[in-house]
Parts: structure tokens; C-alpha cells; sequence
């Protein structure tokens, strides 16, 4: 399951709060412009629910402005896929209503709380997929957050949140399917995640750590032979990697041991302003999520309030719209000024009158001009954030060799580069996804599909990332933009 990208156009963590679920507790944790995050202790969800005072809420940072994020377990989310062949915005949510308040009556507000994807493939055989709330509390706590004054923005889980984080900076992760072990305390988390987007997860109780790895991993090895067996069953295809995120670095080589197959640690976010996913305090799946884990996201995938999302589409909207009201009305008081200016200096009432009528005359039509100035420019994408939206979709094998953005009377956007891939199948499926965040960070419409790249083996050109037994693939692709 993936979602659209919704991006609160944040930069530090003092712009994001977050509001976090897990065995039956909530805490609350918000940024500080020191970088820092303040916590709460985790408070009942059940006393929360039922009135009771709300958690722990940290004296500063706590402003209305921020982006408030809510994390509830992955096991609140639903899906649902159909065979769907139109995009169209607006039958797309027609459909959606109808078939969740067919499959759950019980639930009468969960027309308001979906979000809907298309699957990777043809149109022929296009699919769409549809997530929605489906745990009762999850309704509850939304009208109480919203009683407290502290309506989400975005609803979402650890499974997503990993998603679209290994989506990002493990290029890998798109070619089959991949499970991630998150060793938290004495709690252990299985995501498993094919093509890219995240399928089903499990969780565990471990032993002691004083126990021998065979006393200790037991368990967890017999937990992950089910999964495998599960995995296999939904996406008709064996795993064809694991990964390991604890805070030993003994664990990978004995997991890897007991399994028989390699188990690979995961360290990512090692750079300036994010952390190494290792070590955590809490039992929480969601710890590996906080403090400087935010500071360079560039959006997140999840569930919001119809009539939220609504609002943060027209947010840009909104804002040209004050933008050019302030261009009026400073333009209208220039314009009042100098009228009155020319009145007070001619002396003569009829002569006045015709410099003012002149002058009024100038100043409309100059003002118009700027209007429409100012209009078409703020309807023209913004070059830097259409170049760096297309750097974010881009897999790490891939090298650019043209990227040409037009932004006069026709926006559109031409790409030229090389991807590495160990195989021509290995190459699809990695340019599918690079077509799939394209048609999500661009809406691009009708959505590009295969049929729309020219590609071909690379020849003698140079690999993008070098050696390592992978060819080179040259593909060509072109759009235009909204």
C-alpha cells in the first residue's frame, strides 16, 4: 500500500508535532528550535478517550502553526483493490464513498477518511487502491484531538513512514520484495513491502537478552518463517532481501546465522541532520521516527481528513490570491495619492479634472498590466522546486544527462538519463516507479506509463554507478505541467 506524498513544506522539527499511538498510550511530542524534542509520558488512550485530561502537553512550541502528525499502529489502516479504468478526480471519489459505506456501515464518517492510489501497469490492467481508517477508536480520537485543539493534519503508521523513507534512499528497495526487522527493547517489527510499497506487518515480544541467540532469536526466526510463507502467498514472489535495524551490532551475522540466508544491518541517514536508525530509547515502533529523523523529510505518506486536504490544495492558492490583494490595494492607495496630489496643484477645477481623469486612466491601465503580471506569474511552476521534485523521484543507479524545463506559455519538463539495473526486468520495474512518483509529485494527467519512455540498452555509455555487474539502460521521457 502507498499513498500520495503530502508535503507540509517544513524545514526544522520545530514545525512538525507529533501525536503518537502505541499499546494503548498516547504521547505527544513537539520540536524545539534548538532542534531538540520535548516528550510527554504516555498517557492512557482508553482515559483520553473517555474525557480525561489530555496528556502532558510541553510548555513551549506548541502553536496552532505547525504540522501536526498522527501515528496510529498499522493495524488501524484498511485497504481494498478493485479494477478501475478512469482517473478522474472526481469518479475516482464517488466510487471510493460507495464501496466503504457499502463494506462499513458502521462507520459512518469514514467517507472522509481515504486516500486512493492507482497500482503500477498499463491502463489496461490499471487497479486502484484505496486505504482507509477502519479502527472505531481511531474516529474517536480524532474528535477529541480536535476537542483539544489539536486537529492532525495527517493521519499515518510506522509501516508508511518506513516506506516512504526507504522508498527514498534505498535504491534497491523497489526491485521485488523486502523485509524490514526493527529490534526495539525487548519488541520486534516485520515489515514486508513488494515493488516498493508495503504489504503486511507483524510484531513480537522477545526473550530476555541475557539468553543465548538460539534462546533469545527462537522465536523471532520461527515468527519470520511464517511471514516468509505469508509473503509469498500475497505477492507471488519469494523475498529478495532482509534488513536489520537494532541497536547491536552482533544481531545481523547470528540472525543471519539461524535464518540461512543473509540479513543486511540498516544504518541509513548517517548524513548531516539525521540520525543513524540504531539505537532508541523507547519500545515505541515509531522512536526510530522522532527527533532529527524530520529535519530533512520532504513530505509523508497517510490519511487526511477530506475536507483537510481540500484546504492544504488550496493553501497555494490562497496565498497568490493575498498576494495579489496586497498588489491592489497598495496599487489603489499610489493611485488615491497621487489624485489627490494633482487636485491640490492645479488650481484651476476643469484643468485639474482633465489631468486627473488622465492620470486615473494611466494608472487602471498600468495597474491591469500588473495584475496580469503578476497572475501569470504566479501561476508558472517554480523551476527550483519542479527541478528538485524531480531529483527526489529519481532511483540512486540513475545519471542525468538532460533535464530541459520549459515555463513560458506551455510548462513542461523534458528528462534524458542513464539507470543502471541488474537485468531488463530489474530496469522496468525501476523505471515504473520512477514513472509512479512522477504522476504523484506532478499529477500528471493523463498519467505517464511505459508506452511514454524511449529507452534502450546504453552501449557504450558510461554505468552510472559503475561496476558491480549492472547494464545501463538510457531512457527519455518528456511532460508537461500543470
Amino acid at each position: 500500500m502507498s499513498l500520495p506524498l503530502v508535503n507540509p513544506r517544513i524545514g526544522l522539527q520545530k514545525d512538525v508535532q507529533i501525536i503518537a499511538v502505541h499499546d494503548d498510550e498516547i504521547h505527544f511530542e513537539t520540536g524545539q528550535s534548538d532542534l531538540s524534542f520535548l516528550r510527554s509520558e504516555g498517557s492512557s488512550l482508553a482515559g483520553f478517550l473517555d474525557g480525561g485530561a489530555p496528556f502532558a502537553m510541553p510548555a513551549a512550541g506548541t502553536g496552532p502553526r505547525g504540522f501536526r502528525l498522527l501515528i496510529v499502529p498499522d493495524h488501524w489502516f484498511g485497504q481494498v483493490e478493485f479494477p478501475f479504468q478512469s482517473r478522474k478526480g472526481g469518479v475516482v471519489e464517488s466510487f471510493a464513498k460507495r464501496q466503504l459505506q457499502a463494506a462499513h456501515p458502521e462507520l459512518p464518517l469514514i467517507e472522509a477518511f481515504y486516500a486512493y492510489r492507482f497500482n503500477r501497469g498499463e491502463p489496461a490492467n490499471q487497479r486502484l487502491s484505496i486505504a482507509y481508517l477502519q479502527e472505531p477508536r481511531g474516529y474517536q480520537l480524532y474528535e477529541r484531538l480536535e476537542d483539544c485543539g489539536l486537529v492532525p493534519h495527517l493521519i499515518t503508521t510506522p509501516a508508511l513512514l518506513w516506506e516512504h523513507k526507504l522508498q527514498s534512499r534505498l535504491g534497491e528497495f523497489v526491485d521485488g520484495g523486502r523485509c524490514l526487522i526493527q529490534m526495539v527493547g525487548q519488541c520486534c517489527f516485520l515489515y514486508f513491502f513488494f515493488g516498493g510499497w508495503f504489504l503486511f506487518s507483524r510484531s513480537i515480544t522477545l526473550p530476555d537478552l541475557s539468553l543465548s541467540p538460539d534462546e533469545r532469536f527462537g522465536g523471532l526466526v520461527y515468527e519470520l518463517n511464517q511471514s516468509f510463507y505469508l509473503f509469498a502467498q500475497k505477492a507471488k514472489a519469494d523475498l529478495a532481501g532482509l534488513y536489520l535495524v537494532s541497536p547491536r551490532a552482533e544481531d545481523p551475522a547470528l540472525l543471519t546465522d539461524l535464518l540461512g540466508r543473509e540479513v543486511k544491518p540498516l544504518a541509513l541517514g548517517a548524513g548531516q541532520g539525521e540520525p543513524v536508525f540504531a539505537a532508541q530509547e523507547s519500545d515505541s515502533p515509531v522512536a526510530a521516527f522522532m527527533g532529527e529523523a524530520f529535519a530533512l523529510e520532504n513530505g509523508f505518506r497517510g490519511i487526511a481528513h477530506r475536507r483537510l486536504k481540500r484546504e492544504l490544495d488550496w493553501k497555494p492558492v490562497q496565498t497568490a490570491a493575498v498576494l495579489i490583494g496586497a498588489v491592489t490595494l497598495l496599487t489603489i492607495a499610489a493611485e488615491s495619492l497621487f489624485l489627490w496630489r494633482g487636485i491640490a496643484r492645479g488650481g484651476n477645477g476643469a484643468a485639474a479634472s482633465v489631468v486627473s481623469d488622465a492620470a486615473a486612466t494611466e494608472t487602471l491601465a498600468g495597474f491591469n498590466d500588473a495584475l496580469a503580471f503578476i497572475s501569470a506569474e504566479v501561476s508558472k511552476p517554480s523551476a527550483a522546486e519542479t527541478v528538485a521534485a524531480v531529483m527526489r523521484s529519481l532511483p540512486p543507479e540513475t545519471r542525468i544527462k538532460t533535464l530541459a524545463l520549459a515555463i513560458a506559455d506551455q510548462p513542461g519538463l523534458r528528462l534524458e538519463g542513464v539507470m543502471a539495473a541488474p537485468g531488463p526486468e530489474a530496469f522496468e520495474l525501476r523505471l515504473a516507479a520512477l514513472l509512479d512518483r512522477l504522476n504523484q509529485d506532478f499529477a500528471i494527467s493523463p498519467p505517464l506509463s511505459l508506452q511514454d519512455v524511449v529507452c534502450h540498452p546504453a552501449g557504450n555509455e558510461s554505468d552510472p554507478v559503475g561496476a558491480g555487474g549492472q547494464s545501463a539502460y538510457a531512457f527519455a521521457l518528456e511532460f508537461g505541467l500543470p
